[in-house]
């Protein structure tokens, strides 16, 4: 039973946390360099900053990361929501 619990909470995470399990060639698929989002340092945060990206994202062990033209400057694609 206990991983029937851990599997519906980790299902509900991806649902809540949508786009979590796109990697770095659908992100790059989808949305071109130059391209504007709003940066959530923190899913639970309201608000954030308008950045634009710089370079391609790219897959690491720690998952799809992309360059943006403000600090922090290295973003996990998660954390970015597109502008328009």
């Amino acid at each position: 039973m206990s991983a029937l619990v851990i599997l519906t909470n980790t299902d509900l995470f991806r649902w809540i946390l949508r786009g979590c399990d796109v990697n770095a060639v659908e992100f790059n698929k989808k949305h071109e360099i130059g391209e504007s989002f709003i940066h959530h340092a923190h899913p639970a945060l309201r608000g954030g900053h308008v950045v634009k990206t710089v370079d391609i994202a790219r897959d690491f062990n720690c998952g799809a990361i992309v360059e943006i033209n403000q600090e922090p400057y290295f973003v996990k694609i998660n954390t970015l929501k597109p502008a328009s």
